[in-house]
């Protein structure tokens, strides 16, 4: 026989209707798309380019260009290895905070080696690659 309270225990919970959709939507974002950190188009999880504004690294925190660590917008230096996170952009010439592309004109912060076509940040005379000037 089974008692007044095990049966309680086995009964269904019943939902607000509102909890219910606020939940739905944080796992359908959780599990399949995400916003991009430029242009907050959902977009899925694995992309390394957002098909919406077509920008490279759309989704997750701030990186280091040197050595890939997280970073903030705020930060003047990357806590692990040092290097100054705010540069002058080649473009337009202001200070900006060495990410992807520069907050003032978002141009992209990155090189291309003229020798081995390699691409990367602009952190060095010299290519990561084939050790070319750049």
């Amino acid at each position: 026989m089974v008692s007044a309270t095990k049966t309680k225990l086995l009964e269904p919970v019943k939902l607000n209707e509102n909890f219910y959709t606020l939940f739905k939507l944080v796992i359908t974002m959780l599990g399949y798309k995400h916003p991009c950190k430029y242009c907050n188009q959902l977009i899925p999880p694995n992309s390394n380019v957002c098909p919406f504004c077509g920008r490279v690294n759309p989704l997750g925190p701030y990186r280091c260009p040197k050595c890939r660590a997280p970073t903030e917008t705020t930060w003047k230096a990357c806590s692990r290895c040092g290097l100054a996170l705010e540069i002058t952009c080649p473009s337009c010439k202001r200070i900006t905070f060495f990410a992807d592309y520069c907050q003032h004109c978002d141009a992209p912060l990155w090189i291309e080696c003229k020798n081995c076509h390699t691409v990367q940040p602009i952190t060095s005379k010299k290519c990561v690659n084939c050790g070319k000037k750049l």
